[in-house]
């Protein structure tokens, strides 16, 4: 089941929104565009690696994604939640909502390789999923009472199966 719409209406343009996601795309784009000469800096510096982590690296990392795909899904699901979110609580909220949550990821998942996979310590995480999971807590909190329209990924072999199953 894939989000696609809801009932909810915007009252405003989400602005920080759009901007968070035109940055993500941009360095993106930026770092795919000049990838063999900038990667040991980019690696070394910006990525969050649990077991040597900079203050810093907590913020950058959630600007850098591991390919294709992964950003088109962290941009996708925060246009989807993040708009009425912003439009809920308001674009200075959301902003400290949106890093807030990234940067707790970032800790938590660095907390959990530290505790279970002491091996894995010095392999870099990168992304933006921690905030936008965060970004869905908030729309799961703010706006519960919204109906959600759903894409059923079920193909016509398995749909008409747990159709009839589920009347």
């Amino acid at each position: 089941m894939i989000p696609v719409g809801t009932n909810l209406k915007l009252k405003k343009v989400p602005l920080a929104t759009i901007s968070l996601i035109m940055v993500n795309w941009l360095i993106f784009i930026f770092f795919r565009w000049d990838y063999h000469k900038t990667y040991f800096w980019v690696r070394q510096y910006l990525f969050s690696v649990p077991g040597e982590q900079y203050p810093w690296q907590l913020v950058t990392s959630m600007f850098l994604h591991g390919g294709f795909l992964h950003i088109l899904g962290n941009t996708y699901f925060l246009w989807v939640f993040g708009i009425f979110v912003e439009d809920k609580i308001g674009w200075k909220a959301y902003l400290f909502l949106y890093f807030l949550t990234g940067i707790a990821a970032n800790l938590v998942h660095g907390m959990m390789v530290g505790i279970f996979m002491r091996d894995s310590l010095f392999i870099p995480t990168l992304g933006a999923s921690g905030a936008v999971s965060g970004v869905m807590g908030v729309y799961l909190y703010r706006c519960y009472y919204s109906k959600e329209k759903l894409l059923s990924v079920f193909g016509s072999r398995y749909g008409s199966r747990f159709q009839r199953w589920w009347s």
